[in-house]
């Protein structure tokens, strides 16, 4: 009976912890959908035909700004672990702006954390962030990267299949974020 008190209150402390890091990566996600949502709003009014050089340069300072806020969003931590990088403790994404456009490089893996509960149901604890950033056809940070180059550059005929991309990009983020949340309502009930 003592064994079994001390598995309990053991799985009580983790599954705490553990809430508390899928709260925090839902959070985290909210504030990603918020800043591609805006960033596809500003691409979208950059892509009317109607600016002129000096409005598109602006764009792409805007998009630089909104990329690096993404881009420090994918680095978020909770108690010393990165929510995003699997089983790596480092921060998953680095920016390199040696060329243009920009590349970002995901340094984790697809690892998926998780915690078992005392009835043998296993929680996931996490999503790798290449499957949420950087995805094959939906590359978040790419297509910011992509955009800042073409609104730099003045090139919004290229703009147009970035938007794609990134409108992509941010429906993708929007249902991981919508697999985390039933995760966390579960990981909720088994407390």
């Amino acid at each position: 009976l003592s064994a079994a008190i001390s598995a309990a209150d053991q799985y009580q402390q983790t599954s705490s912890s553990a809430q508390g890091m899928l709260q925090v990566t839902d959070s985290t996600l909210g504030s990603v959908v918020s800043q591609l949502t805006q960033a596809l709003s500003l691409a979208t009014q950059g892509n009317n035909g109607t600016l002129n050089s000096s409005n598109e340069q602006a764009i792409a300072t805007q998009l630089m700004g909104i990329r690096d806020e993404v881009l420090s969003l994918a680095n978020t931590s909770y108690q010393g672990q990165y929510l995003f990088s699997g089983s790596v403790n480092a921060a998953p994404f680095t920016l390199s702006s040696a060329t243009s456009p920009a590349t970002v490089s995901y340094l984790g893996d697809s690892a998926v954390n998780s915690l078992a509960t005392p009835d043998g149901q296993t929680i996931a604890l996490n999503i790798p962030g290449d499957q949420i950033f950087t995805a094959t056809g939906a590359n978040a940070l790419g297509a910011l990267n992509q955009l800042i180059a073409d609104y730099s550059s003045n090139n919004t005929t290229a703009a147009q299949n970035d938007i794609s991309q990134l409108s992509t990009a941010l429906n993708k983020v929007s249902q991981q974020r919508v697999l985390l949340a039933q995760t966390v309502g579960y990981a909720a009930t088994e407390r």
